[in-house]
C-alpha cells in the first residue's frame, strides 16, 4: 500500500512548543538531526542552515570540520550542542513565501533552514504526530506518523 502526502501551502505554519533541547547528530551524507523533547526532531538534508544568538550569525552549517586559521577544525555537534543545552525550542515557522524554517529556541538562539534545491526536500520535522517536508518547490508535504 503506497501512503501518499497531503501537500499544503506554507502559509501560516507555526507550531508554538516548549520543548527542551536533547542533541544534535550528524549522520553520513551531510544528514542533521536536531532532537527536542515531546518527540520533535528537525532533519536536514544536504541543507544550508545558521544559528543566530541575538540576531548575529554564531554558526553555520557548512564550517564544520573546516580549520580557518584556528588551533583546530571546527566541531559543530560539539559547538552546537553546547549552545543548545538547557534551551526549549519555542516555535517551528515555515516561512510563506519561501519554505524556509525558523526554529526559535530559547534566550535569543534561532536556527534557520533554508530550502536549497527547487526539486529536492531541504528538511523535514516531526510534530504532533505529523511529518511535514519541506519540498523544492516551497510546498509543505505532510505525512501522518
Amino acid at each position: 500500500m503506497v501512503i501518499y502526502p497531503e501537500y499544503i501551502s506554507s502559509q501560516d505554519l507555526i507550531f508554538k512548543t516548549d520543548s527542551v533541547f536533547v542533541s544534535l547528530t550528524l549522520h553520513e551524507n551531510d544528514i542533521w538531526n536536531f532532537s527536542f523533547a515531546n518527540g520533535i526532531d528537525i532533519q536536514v538534508e544536504g541543507g544550508f542552515w545558521r544559528l543566530l544568538r541575538d540576531k548575529k550569525i554564531v554558526r553555520v552549517s557548512s564550517d564544520h570540520e573546516q580549520q580557518f586559521g584556528l588551533p583546530a577544525p571546527i566541531n559543530l555537534v560539539l559547538s552546537v550542542t553546547e549552545i543548545l543545552k538547557s534551551k526549549h525550542l519555542t516555535q517551528i515557522e515555515v516561512v510563506a513565501t519561501t519554505g524556509d524554517l525558523i526554529l526559535s529556541i530559547s534566550d535569543s538562539v534561532v536556527i534557520e533552514v533554508y530550502i536549497t534545491s527547487s526539486v529536492y526536500e531541504s528538511y523535514s520535522f516531526g510534530i504532533d504526530n505529523k511529518r511535514y517536508i519541506g519540498c523544492g518547490s516551497g510546498q509543505i508535504a505532510v505525512y501522518n506518523n
